[in-house]
């Protein structure tokens, strides 16, 4: 005979597929409380992501000084601190300027190697 006690310590074993239902169910509805209902999941992934680039170096391809762009030119900036315009826009600053977030993978990459690539496809020798 089957105790069913020994059933529910297994199906909620620290290994078990229902646990980790169990701990994503109760982790989601922590952070429901938090940020209430009415939230943006893609908003909310675009924050965390910002949120790690603080402190990490991105690679610039393109810069401006004043109003004049520099193209073509590896540039590592350092992520300062993040903050959001009141349009909602996401920005970036470094020591000597602000990028918007959007343009990370445009402008800017976080590493040199993705950078690199970047200007040898705008300068066509990639295929």
């Amino acid at each position: 005979m089957v105790n069913k006690g020994d059933d529910m310590k297994a199906l909620m074993s620290p290994n078990s597929l229902y646990q980790e239902a169990y701990n994503a169910i109760c982790e989601l509805a922590l952070i429901k409380g938090v940020i209430g209902d009415n939230y943006d999941i893609l908003r909310l992934k675009e924050l965390v992501e910002v949120d790690k680039l603080i402190g990490e170096t991105l690679w610039m391809t393109n810069y401006w000084v004043s109003n004049i762009e520099i193209n073509d030119v590896l540039t590592p900036r350092k992520v300062i601190y993040c903050s959001i315009h009141n349009n909602g826009e996401i920005l970036l600053h470094f020591k000597d300027g602000v990028l918007p977030f959007n343009l990370v993978g445009k402008y800017a990459y976080k590493s040199k190697s993705e950078a690199e690539s970047a200007l040898k496809a705008k300068d066509g020798e990639l295929v």
